[in-house]
């Protein structure tokens, strides 16, 4: 029985620093690693019936598909997690937030508003003062995705000052970058700018290259809002040089779809093809966000003028989705209303 136990042990402490390796080559892009890894992971605990092990290769699994943009599949993890879970109010908080999240990213926000409350409940109960941030940065999204500003507003800046105070980088990010967004719905370009120049300088002081891509992709978003091509095309030199180390990030959708509009305006049919490609391979048809649509009116105006009417009835097409046709007098760099 010893024997047996310390065999079993060393198995787990194996499957242990296969999570370990999974979250450090997450962090670092490589995705296709950090999913092996949590695979072998899995088989172990899943034979030894660790629930612990289980329950934590679940959250890898979540961030790794968030990461992808897969968010229904992070939706099954988060859900898969919660089962798990017994009784521990902190990792009950972090799947809460995660499925929160991942239901915000995926449109679901009329079936949102009971996790948010639960997820308050869990946190406050918890004690943990980070589970408490982040329900109230998943308070701000809810309000923003519903178009209420203040009340978003307040929220995010609550939620931003406190992960500020802990330390808790990604937290501070996503808050700031929400803001970024509510800023710019509103048509305050300029606090947006200030926000998305702060949001880069924080993760480039920081080393988080993901994060600052996510900042440099918002202020080339900026830059169509103002039609300012030469600035789209600089923040997303930036962006290009954050996400080359990681290959299967989502935000290479809002990237393609960026460039293929730059390539039209050049005239460039063979780039534009090959980055409007590249936006449908990591999902743009299935999940175009609020925010990509003036990007791609920006891209309708400028394949248009080339004669380019299949891309242009495609981009047109993504864009009108939920909201109606492409209103023919609306220019392309007007900013985006919800």
């Amino acid at each position: 029985d010893h024997a047996l136990g310390t065999i079993e042990g060393d198995r787990l402490a194996r499957a242990r620093l296969r999570v370990l390796r999974s979250r450090a080559a997450r962090k670092l892009g490589d995705l296709e690693l950090a999913k092996k890894e949590l695979e072998g992971a899995y088989t172990t605990f899943e034979s030894l019936r660790d629930r612990a092990g289980l329950q934590e290769v679940a959250g890898q699994r979540a961030r790794v598909a968030r990461a992808e943009g897969r968010h229904s599949r992070a939706l099954a993890h988060w859900g898969e997690m919660l089962r798990l879970n017994r009784g521990e109010l902190v990792l009950e908080a972090e799947a809460l937030n995660g499925l929160v999240e991942a239901m915000l990213d995926s449109g679901q926000v009329d079936h949102v508003e009971k996790q948010v409350e639960r997820l308050q409940r869990v946190s406050r109960a918890s004690g943990d003062t980070r589970r408490i941030a982040e329900a109230t940065c998943s308070w701000g999204m809810l309000h923003l995705a519903r178009g209420e500003p203040e009340r978003a507003r307040h929220d995010l800046e609550a939620a931003a000052a406190i992960a500020a105070t802990l330390g808790a980088d990604r937290l501070q990010m996503r808050c700031r970058l929400m803001l970024i967004e509510l800023e710019q719905r509103a048509g305050n370009l300029d606090a947006a700018d200030e926000i998305a120049r702060w949001a880069l300088r924080f993760a480039e002081e920081r080393g988080h290259h993901t994060a600052r891509a996510q900042a440099a992709i918002r202020l080339s978003m900026l830059g169509v809002a103002r039609g300012d091509s030469s600035r789209v095309r600089g923040d997303l030199e930036v962006a290009e040089s954050s996400l080359q180390t990681n290959p299967r990030h989502q935000l290479w959708m809002h990237f393609g779809v960026l460039r293929a509009a730059l390539a039209a305006e050049d005239g460039d049919e063979r780039v534009c093809r090959a980055w409007w490609s590249v936006s449908r391979e990591r999902g743009l048809e299935l999940r175009c966000s609020e925010d990509l649509r003036p990007v791609l009116h920006w891209l309708c105006e400028r394949a248009a003028a080339k004669g380019w009417t299949d891309i242009v009835a495609k981009a047109a097409a993504v864009a009108a989705r939920d909201t109606g046709a492409l209103p023919a007098h609306r220019s392309p760099m007007a900013r985006s209303r919800v």
